[in-house]
């Protein structure tokens, strides 16, 4: 049996919660797997633990300096995706680098990682605990003043929660509050998920809470504008994505984001995110 430990913390939601697959298929195999991360351990994922390990997994969202940090805390083989400084990869501290591809779903990648392939990858990205309220819609939303290029105004929100309402559904405001319908505040990311998992459908932007939404198999409607749309993508096949194609697009790089066209790519109208919604419902 070899022990695995997930390093994840210094990274987003999203990037945490697809590890999934690898964490499925290693103790599938009999291994042992935890991680630094109290959130993979909220979502039911793998247990946290500080304990040493054989073998570390690093989540692609760590620059150098993050890297290093880690890399001095712990002894063992560590397997991850390279740094970047100054454009230049490295992967230097690393017993085996890869260097991640934009292109392929992020799951892929990770199971890049330990020779996991994408079909297993995809059937084991699956959280359980889904089940729906009829009619029940979540609107994940970002903060539109420090996440711009994954967020929209709240003003589109807004317009989404009075159409819906229209059309007899019951809209939930989750991760932030878009000062319009009903607003959960979620204290921990198990408290967002149990209430995501109450809801038959969700509309959201990339973001972290749209990945739980994904795992829990709810199918949903996801704008995208400056992020990589074949890397964040919905696994779940019913769900659609929504996006302006601007020839700027996809300018998220690394996590940075140096627009200068005002986030055109996350203008797109209430009444249209509320068309592909009906179509997703249609075909449900």
């Amino acid at each position: 049996m070899t022990v695995y430990k997930i390093i994840s913390k210094r990274t987003g939601i999203g990037n945490r919660i697809q590890f999934l697959p690898v964490v499925k298929y290693l103790e599938n195999k009999g291994d042992d797997v935890f991680s630094d991360d109290e959130v993979l351990d909220q979502l039911g994922i793998c247990r946290y633990n500080n304990k040493k390990a054989d073998i570390y997994l690093i989540a692609f969202g760590y620059n150098w300096k993050k890297f290093w940090i880690e890399r001095f805390k712990h002894n063992g083989r560590f397997i991850g995706f390279t740094y970047r400084i100054k454009k230049k990869h490295f992967g230097i501290g690393y017993s085996k680098a890869f260097r991640f591809n934009n292109e392929i779903p992020e799951i892929y990648n990770n199971g890049r990682l330990i020779g996991l392939d994408s079909e297993t990858a995809l059937s084991l990205y699956k959280l359980d605990g889904w089940n729906p309220v009829p009619g029940r819609v979540a609107l994940l939303i970002n903060d539109f003043l420090t996440k711009r290029g994954k967020s929209m105004r709240n003003e589109i929100w807004q317009g989404l929660i009075v159409l819906l309402k229209e059309k007899g559904f019951d809209p939930i405001n989750l991760d932030h509050d878009a000062k319009a319908g009903v607003y959960h505040k979620t204290p921990s990311i198990k408290a967002l998920k149990d209430i995501l998992a109450t809801c038959s459908y969700y509309i959201s932007t990339d973001n972290g809470p749209m990945h739980v939404a994904d795992a829990l198999g709810i199918p949903g409607v996801v704008v995208f504008g400056a992020t990589h749309i074949n890397k964040n993508r919905p696994r779940v096949i019913k769900s659609k994505v929504i996006t302006k194609n601007l020839d700027c697009s996809p300018c998220f790089n690394w996590g940075r984001i140096n627009c200068d066209k005002d986030y055109k790519c996350m203008e797109i109208g209430a009444k249209a995110i509320f068309e592909e919604f009906l179509k997703l419902t249609t075909n449900a």
